[in-house]
């Protein structure tokens, strides 16, 4: 029993290290293509997009599932080439459009 337990804690960790190496790619790519005077302002936009991997692991769905969302545009998405990308703000609106009041 407890070799699952800590299995899972490793998947988790994985994951997560997933999460921040992904990132520091985004800063590293950014830092070599950008100008020195720009990589500020650069690097706070960057910062707050999601892959479709971060996002499924933030829904807690396949990245399968997310990539359909986009193919039926449900979700709003910025497209680079193949790759989609997701605004954290608009992300946020998006869920706050899709969510039901309670009865009062």
């Amino acid at each position: 029993m407890k070799k699952n337990k800590n299995k899972n804690q490793l998947q988790l960790l994985n994951c997560g290290d997933a999460l921040n190496l992904s990132k520091s790619k985004k800063r590293i790519k950014l830092e070599q293509a950008g100008n020195p005077s720009q990589s500020d302002s650069s690097d706070q936009f960057f910062d707050n997009l999601i892959s479709v991997e971060e996002l499924a692991v933030i829904c807690r769905a396949a990245p399968q599932t997310i990539r359909n969302w986009v193919a039926h545009g449900k979700v709003p998405y910025i497209q680079i080439g193949r790759r989609y990308l997701f605004h954290r703000s608009s992300l946020q609106q998006w869920l706050k459009q899709k969510e039901i009041p309670q009865w009062q």
